[in-house]
């Protein structure tokens, strides 16, 4: 006696039906059912469920194990705007020298009051104002024609950028340094006068750009013991961290990057996995800042970059240069032999006096 069942195929909205014929034995037994699925071209079909009609007809329900990705669309990125106005606020040395009370429970780290005068007053570091030649990129020339010639301003923006070109060779840094492209950094410093009608006038200080050293012994070494991306986001942003630092003043200022670690390493909001000397002098000039102008005369933005915002694009220019063949710019006039080892671990503290508290 045959037996007459529905085989039964739901395909998301669309119902398929396919009607055979099996002995009783056979439409009753699950493996001769697979079998006529497979015959059918159904060779992943997984039965779900029998359901017995009159006159011998058995519907029987099955699925194919499938499914499909969904198309992922990036929402569309749009460059973030400025950052909020920054308090005004009477500009003066962040560091001042005095001759505080001494107490017998003091930790010596091997300076005087005396040598702080080395960093806030006597080190210096000039910027590069020449953009003419530089090969800018059309949005930052037009940028940098409507800038404005300004010597007072009410708070600086400084954008950094790194570049990295070698990091994917997996070479040791003797070898980068080299033989192959190292990484590079760049900042650049704008200073910002607020308007009464709400508008600003931008003008340039000026930019820097250098190569990373990775030689324990370079003057200039600032812990960075491999090459990526991310060592040459830090860098910029630490170079940045000590000329602001070396400005010796209390003009509030916004650090732009587009590296969110970087930025969050910088804050402390992330940590690290390697807390090495390089995250350590990141993490710590930006405390030093952080104690002597306080939380709302600093702070750090994130920009996206490849966006056409101008000045990163700028610094993003440079940097990329900077790599391939070098601007050879002053570097700072600081003994960072002695100073970058003392950074991270008391500059927060001594700046506590530069705020007089």
């Amino acid at each position: 006696m045959l037996r007459f069942y529905l085989l039964t195929l739901l395909l998301q909205v669309t119902v398929r039906y396919f009607i055979r014929s099996l002995a009783r034995q056979e439409a009753t037994d699950q493996i001769s059912c697979m079998r006529a699925l497979y015959g059918l071209g159904f060779e992943k079909a997984v039965i779900t469920d029998h359901r017995c009609h009159q006159s011998d007809f058995i519907e029987i329900h099955f699925q194919e194990p499938g499914g499909y990705f969904a198309e992922i669309t990036d929402a569309p990125r749009t460059q973030k705007p400025w950052p909020a106005p920054q308090p005004l606020h009477h500009h003066q040395p962040m560091y001042i020298d005095q001759v505080p009370g001494f107490s017998k429970c003091l930790l010596d780290f091997g300076i005087q009051p005396g040598n702080l005068d080395d960093l806030f007053v006597s080190s210096s570091w000039p910027l590069c104002q020449i953009v003419d030649g530089l090969g800018l990129p059309d949005c930052s020339i037009e940028a940098c024609n409507n800038l404005v010639t300004d010597h007072e301003f009410d708070r600086l923006i400084i954008h950094t950028d790194g570049s990295s070109h070698s990091g994917r060779l997996h070479r040791s840094t003797a070898y980068i340094e080299a033989c192959a492209i190292p990484d590079a950094w760049a900042f650049l410093v704008i200073g910002k006068k607020y308007q009464p009608n709400g508008k600003s006038r931008l003008t340039m200080l000026g930019w820097m750009a250098h190569q990373v050293r990775y030689d324990e012994i370079n003057p200039f070494h600032l812990g960075a013991t491999a090459a990526n991306p991310l060592i040459a986001e830090r860098e910029a942003l630490t170079w940045a961290f000590i000329w602001r630092i070396l400005l010796n003043s209390t003009i509030p200022t916004t650090f732009r990057t587009d590296s969110l670690t970087s930025k969050g390493q910088a804050e402390g909001t992330i940590g690290s996995a390697n807390c090495d000397q390089s995250f350590q002098l990141l993490r710590g000039c930006y405390q030093l800042l952080e104690s002597a102008l306080g939380q709302q005369a600093l702070q750090i933005s994130h920009v996206f970059g490849h966006l056409g915002d101008p000045w990163n694009e700028f610094v993003d220019h440079v940097a990329k240069t900077e790599a391939v063949s070098s601007y050879y710019l002053m570097r700072p006039s600081i003994d960072l032999l002695k100073w970058k080892k003392l950074l991270p671990a008391f500059m927060a503290l001594i700046c506590t006096s530069c705020r007089g508290t």
